[in-house]
């Protein structure tokens, strides 16, 4: 399967190709937060190609079951809310001011272009909204809502008695076994 502009596609999730290069891209990705994370002590093996793909793959198709579900609700991020992110981010600025050079240079050494990290930042608070919104739902179920209001009305008769203990205090022995 070729995906558009001739790349072949290595995945479909429901009718989207991922392709190679955005598989290759995630890997390149991902070792390069290890190496940060990790600094000279990284096992080299760690950064192998063929290891990282399996992690890589799973991360990139649950990245578009995310965004495809975001799309399906509506939900969208706007271009003035992306570009307030970006010059409001302490690492783009120079004393309290964002410098465009400043962006683009940490942004080629991180292996991105100004358009991908915009993408990249646009699909990052999509599927954070979609989060959000899906763990800050609450909804009972009909079997719920019914279980709840038969446990609220629920009454018990209660009996107990009181036994005197000075009765069989005395009665009481206890020995050393």
């Amino acid at each position: 399967i070729l995906a558009p502009g001739g790349v072949p596609s290595i995945a479909e999730v429901n009718g989207e190709p991922i392709n190679a290069n955005e598989l290759q891209q995630q890997i390149n990705l991902q070792k390069r937060r290890l190496m940060m994370s990790m600094g000279q002590d990284i096992d080299p093996s760690l950064l192998d190609d063929q290891i990282m793909a399996g992690p890589a793959l799973d991360y990139l198709v649950q990245k578009m079951l995310l965004l495809q579900s975001a799309a399906n609700y509506g939900m969208a991020v706007s271009e003035q809310r992306i570009t307030d992110l970006i010059v409001t981010m302490p690492a783009f600025q120079i004393e309290g001011q964002f410098d465009p050079q400043r962006f683009r240079a940490l942004l080629s050494d991180q292996g991105y272009t100004p358009t991908g990290f915009k993408q990249a930042l646009r699909e990052d608070l999509l599927m954070t909204q979609l989060r959000s919104g899906v763990s800050g739902a609450e909804f009972t179920t009909p079997q719920e809502l019914a279980t709840m209001a038969i446990l609220r009305e629920e009454q018990r008769d209660i009996r107990y008695l009181t036994v005197p203990i000075e009765r069989f205090k005395d009665a009481a022995t206890v020995s050393e076994e």
